[in-house]
């Protein structure tokens, strides 16, 4: 009866060291994944600053595009008009 009470000791402790092995590894890999978890939530406040970023560039550019429009038509404008007083003016 003594041997089987040491063979289930003895298994027991074997188990409890692969337990205690496989929690060792657990902590390491959660650590790793922290990690990770960390890096990718930086990459993302930076892809959203980038983000803010390019916005506001696109709504400058959009504004700048109606006063391109309006430089152009008013150019165009007087350079009709001078086109129309010079001829008139030098014929």
């Amino acid at each position: 009866m003594d041997t089987a009470l040491d063979l289930a000791l003895q298994t027991m402790l074997t188990q409890q060291a692969t337990i205690a092995q496989d929690v060792s590894a657990l902590r390491e890999n959660v650590g790793k994944a922290l990690t990770h978890l960390e890096v990718i939530d930086q990459r993302n406040k930076i892809a959203d600053e980038l983000h803010r970023d390019f916005e506001a560039r696109l709504r400058l550019l959009e504004r700048f595009r109606w006063t391109i429009a309006g430089m152009s038509t008013i150019g165009g404008v007087a350079a009709g008009f001078i086109g129309y007083l010079l001829g008139h003016v030098v014929h």
